[in-house]
């Protein structure tokens, strides 16, 4: 009998939040600080190694965000690196952070020297011609790693970026 009563009370609440839903509109500021602050939350607790800000392709709307990530990254006792030439691996489909800016967020200074040492063995891969695979997916897995993604959830992130690439 209580079991049905929950039931049919967490019905109720679902049904009154999404009436609530369609009434309410959130704009996009409001948004990107709500995720960040989630991403600095998990950053703090270990869950994460490295954490990224959703894409920005405007620049000017990227920078309006620095006072805010500053008092976040203050506020979880954490570090930010403002990253405006991200690094593009098979993690992700090249087109989501081309030409956009992100913000990093860590704990561990070690975590973006790894960061900034995969974007460097990227570039010289490239320059000597060489950016195939073993290399091309084991810079694409390390990457993964440092986002603290599950091992099946980055060999998914990269099939899927492969997929759609034609790779």
């Amino acid at each position: 009998m209580r079991e049905g009563r929950i039931e049919k009370d967490k019905g109720m609440i679902a049904a009154g939040c999404e009436a609530e839903e369609k009434d309410r509109k959130i704009d996009r500021y409001s948004y990107e600080l709500g995720v960040m602050d989630c991403f600095c939350e998990m950053t703090a607790s270990g869950l994460k190694g490295l954490a990224m800000s959703h894409p920005c392709p405007d620049r000017k709307e990227w920078e309006s965000f620095r006072p805010a990530v500053q008092k976040l990254c203050q506020k979880y006792e954490i570090s930010f690196y403002p990253e405006e030439d991200p690094l593009i691996t098979d993690l992700f489909p090249a087109r989501m952070n081309q030409g956009t800016c992100h913000y990093l967020f860590y704990r561990d200074k070690a975590v973006l020297q790894e960061y900034l040492a995969i974007k460097a063995e990227r570039k010289k891969a490239i320059e000597e011609h060489c950016y195939v695979d073993p290399k091309r997916y084991e810079l694409a897995w390390r990457l993964g790693k440092l986002l603290s993604y599950p091992d099946e959830g980055i060999r998914r992130y990269i099939r899927r970026t492969r997929e759609e690439e034609g790779l």
